[in-house]
């Protein structure tokens, strides 16, 4: 269970392409790209949240520390807990030309990149079973836990299109995926129960769960576990005449497909424990298991109920709508939106507000207030700067107090892009 209950690894959802103004959002920058010239950019992106449980306690359960009594009790525990993380390497580039594929106005894009994504919605029951154990539970509610992760590599190509426009300028975008599976583990607890009797003589349990994976080959970047494709669709209106812009993001709607070696097991069981009679309290077995038949347990709970089969995963897709607008009385570019995250534990969609401004002629700033995804409220700020002719450097975290008061803060976010301009 522990391995289940954490360990979910790094980042966000969105890249960074680079122009003189910091824009955070990738299809808000194509037209930023000058007729005949390219962009060649990598982007890190890497996030790690939750809800209930803070930076410190996660690091140190992650990196193996010691967990002691002050540390378990400094959590703040709710019926429903959230814990996800999403990271994201990513290698692209981009075209701008008079006519393509005899589009006029388009951009073309290729990217691959490397994804890591694992999240998980669990009560305060299983937090509590873990680290303090069922001495203090005797009627434990084991329902609704649900966690997912994945592995996967993804090749895009894309067009982008600028319809024009006299006051209305009309923007577009299509990109198409092809999605290598590496990895997969689901698990989902509908319904289950832990009732432990009071004298403490006995345990009884039910339990109705799910649980999947990909082959059971070791995972290693080489696996070719499944097959998938993915869309990215984007859709923006921008007034000409103050240059505000309203845009639509539906990115990485798709799915995977593993092969038929994945593994599947559907328990829907019962299972009472009342401890073992001794005959005799000097009965070495005291000492021992041998009162307890474990191969034919696995056996009869796991193994007779595990099958091999094809399997279908999707993908976690971005939901997100974006206002920029400029605002007069701050001196600023602003960025009004919210995302959600599809097919993920993800209940509360990320609101923000961003400020975008020039701190020099080489040095651009941001500030953003956003509250929500598998966060509270959140802090953000990020730097642009030019560091040499046509290369840019972009650091940016959303919830930077959670890198300084990992303790009273329940997550981590980090951005960092290189783009060089030609």
């Amino acid at each position: 269970m522990k391995k289940l209950f954490i360990v979910f690894v790094l980042l966000a959802i969105s890249a960074t392409i680079f122009s003189q103004d910091i824009k955070t959002d990738n299809y808000l920058n194509f037209d930023s790209l000058e007729t005949g010239h390219s962009i060649l950019k990598i982007d890190f992106n890497y996030l790690l949240g939750s809800n209930s449980l803070n930076n410190e306690f996660i690091n140190t359960f992650i990196n193996g520390g010691f967990i002691n009594d002050e540390l378990k009790h400094s959590v703040s525990l709710k019926n429903n807990n959230l814990l996800g993380s999403n990271n994201n390497l990513n290698l692209c580039y981009e075209f701008k030309a008079d006519s393509l594929l005899n589009i006029s106005n388009s951009v073309l894009r290729f990217s691959l990149s490397e994804n890591i994504f694992a999240d998980a919605l669990f009560n305060d029951v299983y937090f509590n079973l873990l680290f303090f154990g069922n001495s203090n539970t005797t009627n434990a509610d084991l329902s609704g836990f649900n966690f997912k992760s994945l592995i996967y590599q993804k090749l895009t190509i894309g067009l982008f299109k600028d319809f024009g426009g006299e006051n209305i300028k009309l923007s577009g975008y299509a990109g198409l995926s092809i999605v290598k599976g590496q990895n997969f583990y689901s698990l989902s607890i509908p319904s289950g129960k832990l009732v432990t009797a009071d004298n403490g003589t006995s345990i009884y349990s039910e339990l109705n769960y799910n649980f999947n994976r990909s082959d059971s080959i070791p995972s290693n970047f080489t696996n070719w576990l499944g097959n998938g494709i993915s869309a990215d669709l984007y859709f923006s209106l921008k007034n000409m005449k103050n240059n505000n812009e309203l845009s639509f993001v539906l990115n990485n709607l798709g799915g995977i497909s593993w092969n038929e070696n994945s593994l599947s097991t559907n328990l829907d069981t019962a299972v009472t424990f009342s401890g073992v009679e001794l005959n005799n309290i000097l009965d070495l077995s005291l000492f021992g298991t041998e009162f307890i038949d474990k191969d034919s347990l696995i056996t009869e709970l796991i193994e007779n109920k595990t099958h091999k089969s094809k399997a279908f995963t999707y993908l976690p897709a971005t939901l997100a709508v974006n206002y920029h607008f400029n605002s007069k009385t701050l001196h600023a570019d602003m960025d009004l939106g919210a995302q959600t995250l599809l097919f993920s534990n993800m209940k509360i969609p990320f609101v923000y507000l961003r400020a975008n401004t020039k701190l020099s002629k080489s040095l651009n700033g941001m500030i953003q207030f956003a509250y929500g995804g598998y966060v509270g409220f959140q802090l953000g700020v990020g730097l642009e700067t030019k560091i040499a002719d046509k290369l840019y450097l972009h650091i940016f975290s959303s919830n930077i107090s959670g890198f300084l008061f990992p303790k009273s803060t329940f997550g981590q976010q980090l951005k960092l892009s290189l783009a060089y301009k030609f």
